[in-house]
């Protein structure tokens, strides 16, 4: 009899140890997911985002802490676009611009790739005014999506990067064309 018992126990021990983690792995997903939503909510009822730059930066490095730790996650790829944003939104312009490219290499099949990558450019073009970077950036953008909805934006800053013309100097060209 105590053999039985032991074998009970045993089998209790080896069911017990081969639950499923799935219950504890959301419960750390939604443990680290709690305080991303809170500050989100917290920026989402500020007036200007750029004068809470604490809660900004508290969003960036618990997004990228979740994005770490949950890579495959599906909602890893919008904390990370969310990041980049938000980095943005603060002035860290630089940090905005890798955020994007680090989403483009690691979410390349997201519905948002091509929005990072134009992001990219215009971020390098008119918050960075790195003229070089951001012809690049434009150039990839426009070999990898020709027919997106960005790309008409996108000929337009490159051509303005290219011939060195501000806007209104090439708004002028082009009503002046157009009137030909």
């Amino acid at each position: 009899m105590p053999k039985l018992m032991l074998l009970g126990c045993s089998v209790l021990f080896l069911l017990a140890a081969c639950e499923p983690t799935t219950s504890k792995t959301t419960s750390s997903k939604e443990q680290q997911l709690a305080p991303i939503t809170e500050l989100e909510q917290k920026l989402r009822t500020q007036q200007d985002v750029s004068l809470d730059t604490t809660t900004a930066n508290a969003l960036i490095k618990q997004s990228l802490n979740y994005i770490k730790t949950y890579p495959a996650d599906s909602i890893s790829g919008e904390l990370l676009f969310k990041a980049a944003d938000v980095s943005r939104g603060i002035g860290h312009y630089q940090d905005a611009v890798d955020l994007w490219d680090r989403f483009y290499r690691e979410y390349p099949t997201h519905k948002k790739a091509p929005i990072a990558l134009f992001l990219k450019a215009f971020t390098a073009d008119k918050d960075l005014q790195d003229s070089g970077a951001a012809s690049a950036y434009y150039e990839n953008f426009l070999q990898k999506y020709p027919d997106h909805d960005q790309a008409k934006d996108a000929r337009l800053l490159l051509d303005i990067l290219r011939n060195d013309q501000s806007p209104e100097e090439l708004i002028k060209q082009f009503q002046q064309n157009n009137q030909e």
